[in-house]
């Protein structure tokens, strides 16, 4: 475990004055198929309210559910004209107005919205001191959010983190990003917070490229892996499962999948919204390029008996309560259970606050919020670790599908207490790892090692050969010289002789003219 990190359970004392503490929910999605809908979280949050009354007695939890005429109609409708900041402010307004008694804590809740509503509700937040705790989004930069916690399981920054930690502990100089702008919102906000953040942060020269899965051909994927093939052996990819696999197929046509080539894929979590990263090759068949790539995804909650009983029970409430009704084989999203860690966490802050007894009449929202920094909680659904800026760090894995029997493995684990990678399973790969930087000869072939390796054998013959011709120079330069300065030459159509120039005549010296240099002598 990190220095300063501190382990949290549940402590519960009757120790102090009972503390008021307001939960105001806004941006509520009530339709069914989104998957931070309210008939999805409703649960959570219900069976959330019920432990905390029974766990944490001196606290008197309220919420407060805001809706307002804009929210009416379809969900496209609710997403355009919905303003959770503008709803908000005026909500906390018009509570100061009307002369009620505060809570000694307020605390806004936003489960699901657009990334654009996500920022605005944040500054207000800053701005009346209160803290926004988010179910879905995250802050997409480090430490600039004094009032905003978040338990999402949307890890965008820390994904960030891992392939900053892969390409330092691989020593690999050169990499490309590529993400494709039709995929989810997640993956839009994603590519964004990683490139600036590995632009800041990593020594390694980056390619960032986009592209439209919408409207791409073959053609267009071969294109933009040629391009890929002249600059690095590393491609991080955010997006959806289809176009992973277009490119990927372009690029087995370009021979780039036998290993020499990494492909490393990201997902906040495992559902059919994002896609199937996860292949088994037919027929038995080890050509499959996809054993080639590798994904970051959180690592799994181990499934107790206790937390099997929770989802159970979830579902059976969305069923009785909110009109839901899922499927045989239908899992839980994650963000179910992130409203109850929500709801958990909070209470528990608040019962700490409680028992400081500093200042009752009003917690400050960057006071509760510094409350969750550098720490990890213990949940029935799990570990929540919190780092010294307050933003959740979850365990991440990097994981391998087996091509053969379609399993999925993890190979390697970003602890989220130590920030150390860690070695849990065996990679298979069909080549030399860690993938090398780039190729022997370099992507073009021109390597300085390959032009060694190819002249060797006649690096002395141009030395020899280079020598020999400054002598020629230098020997014809010394003759040219000094026949100028001892006489000068005239020829005819009718002979070849050479003639003395009486001015450069020397006293002490014959100089008899001859036919050629070769029979020239000095007496």
């Amino acid at each position: 475990m990190a220095q300063g990190l501190v382990n949290s359970s549940i402590v519960t004392t009757t120790t102090g004055l009972p503390i008021h503490v307001e939960i105001v929910n806004i941006a509520l999605m009530y339709w069914p198929l989104i998957m931070a809908g309210y008939p999805r979280l409703g649960p959570a949050f219900d069976s959330a309210t019920e432990e905390i009354a029974a766990t944490f007695p001196s606290l008197n939890v309220t919420q407060v559910y805001l809706k307002d005429s804009s929210t009416e109609g379809t969900f496209d409708d609710w997403l355009t004209y919905y303003n959770p900041e503008k709803t908000l402010a005026e909500y906390f307004f018009a509570a100061e107005k009307s002369g009620r008694t505060p809570p000694n804590i307020t605390i806004f809740l936003m489960t699901g919205v657009v990334a654009e509503n996500s920022l605005p509700t944040a500054q207000v937040s800053a701005e009346l001191d209160t803290l926004l705790m988010t179910i879905v989004l995250c802050p997409v930069a480090e430490g600039i959010w004094p009032t905003w916690r978040t338990v999402t399981v949307l890890p965008i920054m820390t994904i960030s983190r891992f392939y900053q930690v892969m390409l330092e502990r691989f020593h690999w100089s050169h990499f490309t990003l590529i993400w494709d702008t039709t995929a989810n919102n997640f993956f839009t906000m994603f590519a964004d917070a990683a490139h600036n953040y590995l632009a800041k942060n990593s020594k390694s020269q980056m390619m960032y490229l986009n592209f439209n899965s919408q409207i791409y051909s073959a053609a267009d994927y071969a294109h933009v892996m040629l391009k890929i093939s002249e600059y690095s052996r590393v491609i991080l990819y955010a997006g959806h499962s289809e176009p992973l696999q277009a490119l990927m197929t372009a690029a087995a046509k370009l021979n780039m999948t036998n290993g020499e080539y990494v492909f490393i894929a990201s997902l906040p979590f495992r559902h059919a919204l994002f896609g199937t990263f996860q292949w088994k090759s037919p027929n038995q068949s080890s050509d499959n390029p996809f054993k080639c790539l590798l994904v970051i995804e959180p690592t799994p909650v181990p499934a107790t008996e206790e937390l099997t009983e929770m989802e159970h029970h979830w579902k059976q409430m969305s069923k009785e309560k909110y009109n839901l009704t899922y499927g045989q084989d239908e899992k839980l999203n994650p963000y179910t259970a992130s409203a109850y860690n929500g709801m958990m966490v909070l209470a528990q802050v608040a019962e700490e606050l409680r028992q400081s007894g500093s200042n009752l009449t009003n917690f400050s929202g960057r006071k509760v919020a510094a409350a969750f920094n550098n720490r990890t909680f213990h949940l029935k659904t799990g570990k929540l670790t919190f780092n010294a800026d307050g933003e959740k760090i979850p365990d991440m894995s990097l994981t391998q599908t087996d091509p053969i029997s379609g399993e999925i493995k993890g190979v390697m684990e970003l602890e989220a207490s130590t920030g150390l990678l860690v070695t849990t399973g065996t990679l298979k790969w069909p080549a030399e790892w860690p993938v090398p930087n780039e190729p022997y000869c370099g992507y073009r072939g021109d390597s300085i090692r390959c032009q060694i390796i190819v002249n060797s054998s006649a690096k002395y013959g141009v030395a020899l050969g280079s020598t020999s011709a400054l002598v020629i120079v230098c020997g014809m330069l010394f003759f040219s010289l000094r026949s100028r300065a001892v006489f000068h030459c005239l020829r005819t159509d009718y002979e070849s002789w050479w003639r003395l120039e009486m001015e450069y005549y020397r006293p002490k010296k014959t100089v008899i003219c001859y036919r050629s240099y070769a029979d020239i002598r000095f007496t």
